[in-house]
């Protein structure tokens, strides 16, 4: 019991982080592409203060929900980097491509820590690491602010300017004053917002405040105001910095139960200007402490702050607009009760709870099948035909409902590719830093189109490669670019959709294009074809060279290629998928590689055949086409049987050869077939059957421990009727019949 409950700690630690990670990961993004164009001077790189404060708050997060799992490598990593961006968002240090290089690898800090975990569990993340240690000493010394960062925060502007009230000052935080200095130095206006709110509706009140004034200005802080005759109703302020004028604000707060007022600018300083920075009272304690000690509320960054009424003379007198008729404009009075729901409506559910009730809903439509036999033998019988009917509508309803539980459940199971698109620009940002000579853009597209989490995970990685090759063999040096009239940075493209039950990916880049004389120059002094293949050798095929292991146009490797492993990875990755990958290029303009895949493969359409008196089951998906074939039109090449079909050369393979299957004594060898046209990657493979059954939705289920790893079996699905077939796996079948490229004719 006590190791399923680390198990259930585990896997909670890994679902939560990994979300707040990607979150991270997304601001993180976010910031860099604000960066770009822009001068990392001296003076920093200044983006949405937002940003910087959500990934803050994300570390955060991390830290604490590490804290909880017992994960002290993370916890100890999160509290420097929480470090790093408290000063960021302070204003203590500049955001310099250093210092954001740093925060990107916080996050493959992180997902080391993350696979840690999951293979070895929690507490193997709590020892120290040389890499984080060495990580921590880095962030650290960056973290530090330099002499004359100290100095330049010593001649920041104070509020001496403008009439803000005393107490409204000392009830700022640290951050908070950082942002009303930064909204002094760089001349923006103040606004103070004063509004009245419903106490059972404070928070969706405000959330609407913030909204409407995001898109005109900076809400820099919230501070509760001075009247409070209601005891139903609270009385906030904003302090607001925009460019605009005022009656953009009024503007912007439209009809919500809120006032503008503008900070005036004083004429000339006074001796009574007051410092953002609070004066130390005589006991010792602050003045801004002392009255923080009062009322807690929600400030602008979000994070919950301790503040205290604001004095101000002109918030005193101002009238506050009210609803104590109850009449809604306002937001009247509301039951307590409202406050008990919950904001989210959302859920995290694992996925393998997904897996079960797929299985269910795949086990009902047999029993459905099944029921239909029942149904066509009462039709049979004339007495019973009324009742025949009746079972017909019952059958017409369940199938309906089925067919909408199996949609929902796979709306469930779909997440976006945009997950994965964020995680490749972060590889595409790095690669970019470190390759010398080369800028590459990486262009998007398509990142709300959706895939089964499951396929999501497994195109990971190929997708990786794609993208590495594109940057490390495809884009040229700058200066080759140029001389070619290409701009001087390159650009990756990845773009999805979807088109029917698939999604098509395309990753294309403006570079080399691909050398094909190269890669057969290395196939034939490798020995994977032979000098009289290579000779004639369609471009086709040459492009289908890119997937042999080992194979790799770059004679020294690095660490980014140049071992013949990346597009192998590709190849077995997408195959076990069910999908295909299509090559075209265009030498000295660059590549596309189309990615097609099913959207789940949780419930998947099957081609039921029959070989030697067996029933087998091929994914719709891997199936390109079938035909009917006379045996008499197979021809012999080099020991593989082929045909000719559209002019090219189809080699083929009989299942009961590939499983080492007997005929039944009855069943006498046939003159005739089908031909099922099966893809894998590149290359397209016949399978001769002796008869198509037809089309089916099937659930693969495993064969288990015993019986898993059989080759060219990707386990087994029930047909209806106590019928049982096996599954092929296609990648696996076209493997074992074509072990190599070269053999196929």
């Amino acid at each position: 019991m006590a190791e399923q409950g680390s198990d259930k700690v585990r896997d909670e630690f890994l679902s939560e982080s990994q979300e707040i990670i990607e979150q991270l990961n997304r601001d993180l993004l976010a910031i860099a592409d604000a960066c770009l164009g822009r001068d990392p001077s001296t003076e920093g790189i200044r983006v949405d203060p937002d940003l910087i404060n959500s990934a803050f708050r994300a570390v955060h997060s991390l830290k604490g929900l590490a804290g909880l799992s017992g994960v002290e490598r993370m916890m100890h990593m999160s509290h420097h980097a929480e470090n790093l961006l408290d000063a960021l968002r302070l204003g203590k240090v500049l955001l310099t491509p250093h210092v954001l290089d740093l925060l990107f690898e916080a996050i493959e800090q992180y997902q080391l820590i993350c696979a840690e975990v999951a293979d070895h569990g929690l507490q193997a993340a709590s020892p120290p690491s040389a890499l984080v240690d060495d990580f921590v000493t880095r962030v650290n010394r960056a973290a530090n602010p330099t002499a004359k960062g100290a100095a330049k925060a010593a001649s920041e502007p104070t509020s001496g300017d403008f009439e803000l009230d005393p107490g409204l000052v000392a009830a700022l935080t640290e951050y908070e004053e950082h942002r009303l200095k930064e909204n002094i130095r760089t001349g923006k206006n103040l606004y103070r917002v004063l509004g009245s709110f419903p106490l059972m509706t404070i928070d969706v009140e405000l959330e609407h405040i913030k909204a409407a004034l995001k898109p005109v200005g900076e809400v820099i802080a919230i501070v509760p105001g001075s009247s409070g005759t209601d005891p139903e109703r609270i009385d906030l302020e904003v302090l607001l910095g925009s460019p605009h004028s005022s009656s953009a604000i009024v503007g912007a707060v439209g009809n919500a139960p809120a006032r503008v007022v503008q900070v005036t600018k004083r004429s000339a300083p006074t001796s009574s200007s007051v410092s953002i920075h609070p004066e130390q009272s005589g006991n010792g304690q602050t003045q801004s402490s002392q009255i923080r000690s009062q009322v807690s509320v929600r400030n602008g960054n979000g994070s919950a702050s301790q503040a205290a009424p604001a004095t101000s003379s002109a918030a005193q007198k101002e009238s506050l607009p009210s609803d104590s008729d109850g009449d809604g404009d306002g937001g009247g009075r509301q039951e307590p009760g409202h406050t008990l729901k919950s904001v989210s409506q959302t859920v995290r559910v694992d996925i393998r709870k997904l897996d079960v009730l797929m299985n269910i809903v795949g086990e009902l439509a047999l029993t459905r099948s099944g029921m239909q036999v029942v149904h066509d033998e009462l039709r049979r019988d004339r007495v019973r035909a009324e009742l025949a009917r009746a079972l017909q509508d019952e059958l017409r309803a369940l199938t309906r409902k089925l067919d909408e539980l199996q949609a929902g459940i796979l709306a469930v199971r779909m997440v976006p590719l945009q997950q994965v698109f964020d995680k490749l620009s972060r590889v595409v940002r790095r690669m970019s830093r470190e390759a010398i000579g080369k800028d590459v853009h990486f262009v998007v597209s398509g990142g709300d189109t959706k895939l089964d989490k499951l396929i999501i995970e497994e195109l990971s990685d190929p997708l990786m490669h794609l993208i590495r090759n594109a940057i490390d063999h495809g884009i040229e040096d700058q200066e080759l670019r140029l001389a070619r009239g290409k701009p001087a940075a390159g650009t990756v493209a990845i773009n999805a959709e979807q088109r029917g039950n698939h999604v098509v990916l395309e990753i294309e880049d403006d570079g080399n294009g691909i050398d094909t004389q190269a890669l057969v120059q290395r196939a034939v002094a490798r020995g994977q074809i032979s000098e009289d293949q290579a000779r004639d050798m369609p471009r086709a095929e040459m492009y289908e060279l890119m997937f042999l292991p080992g194979l790799s146009t770059r004679a020294v490797a690095d660490e980014t290629s140049g071992r013949g492993v990346g597009m192998d990875v590709v190849k077995t990755n997408i195959s076990r998928m069910a999908g295909i990958i299509e090559v075209d290029s265009e030498p000295g303009h660059g590549t596309r590689l189309t990615i097609t895949l099913p959207i789940t493969l949780a419930i998947i359409q099957a081609l039921v055949i029959r070989a030697a008196g067996r029933s087998y089951a091929i994914p719709l998906n891997s199936v390109m086409e079938s035909l009917m074939l006379d045996y008499k039109q197979i021809r012999t090449i080099e020991r593989r049987e082929v045909i000719t079909l559209r002019d090219q050369t189809l080699p083929l393979v009989r299942l009961e050869d590939i499983f080492s299957l007997q005929r039944p004594p009855e069943m006498p060898e046939p003159k005739s077939g089908y031909v099922v046209v099966v893809a894998l990657a590149q290359n397209r493979l016949g399978l001769l059957v002796d008869d198509l059954v037809g089309q089916q939705d099937i659930v693969i289920k495993s064969l288990g421990k015993t019986l898993q790893g059989i080759p060219g079996i990707a386990g087994a699905t029930e047909l209806g009727g106590q019928q049982t077939a096996l599954v092929l796996d296609v990648r696996a079948v076209a493997e074992e019949a074509m072990p190599r490229i070269s053999e196929v004719a």
